[in-house]
């Protein structure tokens, strides 16, 4: 039993690296496709709400064009995970 939890994890590892091996090469396919519209992509996690934002900016500027989701978006997340907590209680 202990033997089968052991491989279990190292496949479970595996997987986890070989997805953020193919996350890593399509980021760097999207850096490549967005410079030559003089764009670019910031990935990033907001440590607050734990969402994924994405930023398109102009590449020589630096101006940010579109951030996904919005910061009013996070703000209004972040806000509604603090005033409902003690509100939903799970019952099993």
């Amino acid at each position: 039993m202990q033997q089968r939890r052991v491989e279990q994890s190292q496949r479970i590892e595996e997987n986890r690296q070989l997805q953020r091996q193919q996350l890593e090469k399509l980021v760097e396919r999207l850096d490549e496709f967005m410079s030559d519209f003089n764009k670019g992509l910031a990935f990033r996690l907001d440590e607050d709400t734990g969402r994924s934002v994405i930023t398109v900016y102009e590449m020589n500027s630096g101006d940010i064009i579109r951030q996904i989701p919005e910061q009013e978006m996070l703000e209004l997340a972040k806000q509604l995970s603090q005033h409902a907590r003690g509100l939903v209680t799970e019952k099993v």
